[in-house]
């Protein structure tokens, strides 16, 4: 009798963990962008927010504006020193910002991931894809306004993506 209500709580225990799984990180958690840039400052906010960093210039891509930081050294998620993009919405808003780091991109993999793990939580792992005879990792947390994504790739990339979070973006 007690092995059967034992068996019945892992049950119930592992449900309740796997529904748990695909829900997104709990509000609180939110970063609302990276670090001291939030989602919708402009590019004049984002230069005052890092102003001892490295010098912001602006980049062409096409119809997207663009502010690059280089030399960036910073605690979060991990201490490594950075590359950094900020992409702007048409109205002039922060709503993308792509983190290169310039550490060996496997072990800036793993620092990253344990770093935003430790303070996010478990992230949803993609299985690996295939891209161009190697491999493509992905790791992703999604919260109430910011998706963030880990990617590597096998044969040497490493990134990091923070993103306003669109509607039509899945939990």
């Amino acid at each position: 009798m007690k092995t059967k209500t034992v068996l019945q709580m892992i049950v119930i225990a592992a449900a309740a963990a796997g529904a748990l799984a695909g829900q997104e990180a709990p509000a609180s958690n939110d970063p609302g962008g990276w670090t001291k840039a939030k989602w919708g400052m402009t590019q004049a906010q984002i230069g005052e927010a890092f102003p001892d960093n490295a010098k912001l210039y602006p980049e062409e891509s096409g119809s997207r504006m663009i502010l690059g930081l280089n030399g960036v050294t910073m605690g979060e998620p991990a201490a490594l020193t950075y590359r950094v993009r900020f992409f702007f919405d048409k109205s002039g808003g922060l709503r993308e910002v792509l983190i290169v780091p310039e550490l060996e991109p496997k072990s800036a993999k793993s620092r990253l991931l344990s770093g935003l793990t430790e303070k996010y939580g478990q992230p949803h792992a993609a299985p690996p894809e295939p891209t161009h005879g190697s491999l493509d990792y992905k790791w992703t947390w999604t919260f109430e306004k910011t998706i963030i994504s880990l990617g590597y790739i096998d044969f040497g990339v490493t990134t990091l993506d923070y993103k306003l979070r669109q509607s039509s973006d899945a939990f």
